[in-house]
């Protein structure tokens, strides 16, 4: 359930891009869906001896994630050069905000991925090492997002960006829900900062 309310989650920004058909919001989701799909299949190969291998669509499953990580990383390649459309600087406050969003996330993924069931011993339904590392695929995720748009970015890469059982006795329960809590509340109102910077610019200026 976790991992599908993760690709749900994932599935909007590229369905902004997909809409638009235009490259502005692709310099910020091509990267992310990158990060996502090539954490997935190294975790794939690193469990390989955990899959079963005569089941079917086993084999069709590890062809989708060699096919998607490469097709994702094509188009930032061949549009390496392009600038950010429409892109203006981001605000001292976000920059800090994403900057250190983006470092602690990208080394708390990296920890999940090395040892999974320490780092994630305080989340609230058991952990084991194969399905921890799945899990690892998210921080990096966000980890690329924040810090692409923590020097500059676009009012709509800023606002496809902005949009992702328990044990309920246990101390750590609510701490983890605090953690995505805060994600979601500086995605929110990355959201609404570029909503206002735009209607700062279409407002009347006097001269």
């Amino acid at each position: 359930m976790f991992v599908g309310a993760t690709d749900v989650a994932a599935s909007v920004p590229l369905a902004i891009f997909a809409s638009l058909g235009r490259w502005n919001p692709g310099r910020l989701v091509m990267p992310i869906i990158l990060s996502f799909t090539a954490c997935v299949l190294l975790i794939w190969l690193l469990g390989a001896g955990l899959l079963l291998w005569d089941r079917f669509g086993t084999d069709r499953w590890m062809a989708l994630d060699v096919i998607l990580p490469i097709s994702t990383a094509l188009h930032p390649w061949w549009y390496r050069r392009w600038p950010a459309a429409a892109a203006q600087p981001t605000p001292l406050l976000w920059r800090w905000s994403l900057s250190l969003q983006g470092v602690a996330l990208g080394r708390y993924g990296l920890a999940m991925v090395a040892a999974p069931l320490e780092a994630m011993s305080w989340w609230p339904w058991p952990i084991r090492g194969f399905n921890g590392r799945m899990y690892a695929a998210n921080s990096p995720t966000f980890a690329v997002g924040s810090l692409l748009l923590s020097r500059v970015g676009s009012r709509l890469e800023r606002v496809t960006f902005g949009l992702n059982r328990m044990n309920w006795g246990a101390p750590t329960t609510f701490a983890w829900l605090a953690l995505f809590a805060a994600i979601a509340i500086i995605g929110g109102g990355l959201a609404l900062s570029a909503r206002a910077g735009r209607e700062a610019l279409a407002a009347p200026r006097r001269v």
